[in-house]
């Protein structure tokens, strides 16, 4: 059954890839499927690009809205660069923590420019004004995550000069609207270990995509969305 009702989907790559993920799977079920992930997008990329098609569609309480958010320690600019001469673009290097962008992100960088607390206040914050303005339009929508966003998530060398209590506050800030969201890809489909990368470059495969949506977003197969 095809449901008649337009559906947006926006997130990183686990989102929208080389290879079909849960969203793409999701969408064959709707008349009209947008996929507006973007493998690489932090969360300041994904909620601006939500906020923007919001006004560009007009998306209206008979769409239907995913919105995946990514790793928190991601960093996005809507910059010109080497990628971009001419226009302004996304660009992001991805993770900060990243072993592959300490060319870019150097300890000192590191040292004057990172804290968790940054990363998890804005994070929340961006989590709850999308909230905020689907609800406010009556949209029927769903939240997951790649990784766990609540503490204590993270790896062990991102906690160097971090304040548990002060990013556990910020959790139970927003505690009712994180707790709406659905299981996290990386704790559901990997256990919480991502997988070494090779053939599948650390992402899903198919299957586990689907697996992951029947399980967690059946509700969005059978169009029998919670506002």
């Amino acid at each position: 059954m095809i449901h008649d009702n337009r559906l947006f989907a926006f997130g990183c790559s686990f989102t929208r890839y080389d290879t079909d993920t849960y969203a793409d799977y999701i969408g064959k079920n709707y008349k009209e499927f947008y996929n507006y992930g973007n493998p690489g997008s932090g969360n300041a990329q994904i909620a601006t690009t939500l906020s923007e098609k919001i006004l560009e569609h007009d998306i209206n309480k008979n769409d239907r809205v995913i919105v995946q958010w990514s790793s928190i320690t991601r960093e996005d600019r809507y910059v010109k660069g080497s990628h971009s001469p001419k226009v302004c673009n996304w660009w992001s290097k991805g993770d900060v923590f990243n072993l592959n962008n300490s060319d870019f992100y150097t300890l000192e960088w590191h040292k004057d420019w990172v804290s968790m607390e940054h990363f998890t206040k804005i994070t929340y914050a961006y989590i709850h004004l999308a909230y905020g303005l689907l609800r406010s339009k009556n949209i029927p929508f769903c939240m997951l995550t790649m990784l766990d966003i609540l503490p204590p998530v993270y790896e062990r060398e991102r906690m160097v000069d971090c304040h548990p209590r002060e990013v556990i506050r910020y959790s139970v800030n927003y505690h009712d609207i994180l707790t709406k969201i659905q299981p996290s890809m990386k704790k559901s489909i990997f256990n919480n270990k991502w997988p070494n990368k090779h053939g599948d470059n650390g992402h899903p495969t198919e299957s586990q995509h689907i697996q992951y949506a029947k399980e967690h977003l059946s509700f969005l197969l059978d169009n029998t969305w919670p506002l």
